[in-house]
């Protein structure tokens, strides 16, 4: 044991490095989320000025499948308070539902202009030589946008993914701070959203699938995505509603734009990656508003929450290796027991005494941070009170509604080890809108058929 001593003391004293770390980045980002997110934004945007100088936006919304209110989705962006943009819808296949519901939004709104693009025809039309869909690589993300990237307008883009709500003043927001840097020695390339996931459905109804995203997006997720873009070690950008300059991404991908992702999954990890290495001034230029991208979420299964999260961590693993390897121990039951180890190690702390202490104090956290993100008081709410029920943060809390959140809470804890091992042991073959793809060393995906 003598031998050993040495040896665990050392192993201890990394524990609590790497404990103490954890633990300071979680703060943070609890902290800035209270700070940021729970002031209300209601009616708190003066009026725009006909002078105010805003310039143009084109906003690309890829559509695939009939995803949870759609339709008050694609209005979000339709309802921007902002006084200059287009909207550019686009779909592979004629004969996806979603397009439908993309006419009837855009003949909702006659006064903006709006678009919507089809890629892959029927049979018909396509032997009528009508123009198709590109199909420069196995993201079916990037080849429904690279006709909308092409015909954009303007040089500002908004990607919005279909499935996300957005509030009115988001674009305003945005472009603010895009003219606020233009005078910086670094000025921002990319601004992006908190991206959150929100149940829409009565509490009968609701799969357990989409409580367990709802959590963690709203607890562990969106911590760590806000203390890391805080702190702008690195970029960290998930692309669910993403602005960048179409020139700048350009010149970075010597013109090759969106075309250069094709052969990638994470295209919105690598967008971010190239917009902070390759632009003339490199470094932390990304940028966050106080703004929330809401995903509505139903009747998701269990299996269909362990799905994705295995697909999204095999794709990391190759792209941020060193942060995926380290993930479990940012998680708080992984954190408690490093902890636990090494106090009592190094300082003769009682282990279980501390491990409930940080059990309870990370749970605390995590459910005020989750009602911060999902009372009124950070929502900002559309023009003539048109923003959706699932929008609006109004939830009210029971004494069921409290025990099933405690409950899932602790199902997504235990849960994340597992669903992490299986993932990074497993084979890199990933499951993504109805398609198996193959991820490799290089980063690149081949689709399996």
């Amino acid at each position: 044991m003598e031998l050993l001593s040495p040896f665990l003391s050392i192993l201890a004293l990394a524990f609590l490095v790497l404990y103490t770390v954890v633990c300071t980045v979680a703060l943070v980002g609890t902290l800035t989320i209270f700070t940021r997110y729970s002031k209300s934004q209601r009616n708190a945007e003066p009026p725009l000025s006909p002078s105010q100088f805003l310039w143009g936006v084109s906003i690309l919304r890829p559509l695939k499948g009939l995803d949870p209110q759609l339709e008050e989705c694609l209005e979000s962006t339709f309802l921007q308070n902002y006084p200059q943009f287009e909207i550019i819808l686009s779909v592979a296949d004629e004969l996806d539902p979603a397009a439908q519901v993309a006419r009837t939004v855009i003949a909702k709104y006659p006064d903006v202009p709006a678009r919507l693009i089809i890629g892959k025809l029927s049979r018909l039309r396509w032997e009528a030589n009508v123009l198709g869909a590109e199909d420069i690589g196995p993201n079916p993300k990037i080849n429904n946008l690279v006709r909308s990237y092409a015909s954009a307008k303007y040089d500002t883009l908004w990607i919005v993914d279909a499935n996300t709500y957005v509030p009115p003043n988001a674009l305003r927001h945005s472009v603010e701070i895009f003219l606020e840097s233009s005078y910086h020695p670094r000025p921002i390339q990319l601004i992006h959203h908190l991206p959150l996931c929100v149940v829409s459905q009565p509490d009968e109804s609701v799969g357990w699938g989409a409580l367990l995203e709802e959590i963690y997006l709203s607890t562990s997720h969106a911590k760590f995505y806000v203390s890391i873009n805080r702190f702008g070690i690195a970029p960290c950008v998930m692309g669910k509603s993403n602005l960048f300059h179409k020139s700048v991404l350009d010149r970075a991908t010597n013109s090759q734009g969106l075309a250069k992702f094709a052969n990638y999954i994470a295209e919105d990890h690598l967008i971010a990656d190239t917009l902070w290495y390759q632009t003339p001034n490199p470094g932390a230029n990304h940028a966050m508003t106080r703004d929330i991208a809401r995903q509505p979420v139903q009747l998701e299964s269990l299996a269909t929450y362990i799905e994705r999260r295995i697909r999204w961590i095999r794709v990391r693993k190759y792209m941020v290796t060193s942060a995926t390897l380290l993930e479990p121990f940012t998680e708080c039951f992984l954190a408690g027991i490093i902890g636990s180890f090494a106090l009592y190690t190094l300082f003769g702390v009682e282990p279980r005494r501390w491990f409930v202490a940080h059990v309870l104090w990370w749970l605390v956290l995590d459910f005020a941070q989750f009602y911060t993100l999902h009372c009124n008081s950070a929502v900002d709410f559309s023009p003539n009170e048109k923003t959706p029920e699932f929008a609006r943060g109004s939830r009210s809390w029971n004494g069921k509604r409290l025990g099933r959140w405690f409950v899932c809470w602790f199902i997504r804890e235990i849960t994340c080890f597992p669903i992490w091992m299986v993932a990074m042991c497993g084979e890199s073959v990933i499951k993504w809108r109805n398609r198996k793809f193959m991820v490799r060393t290089d980063m690149t995906v081949i689709e399996i058929r």
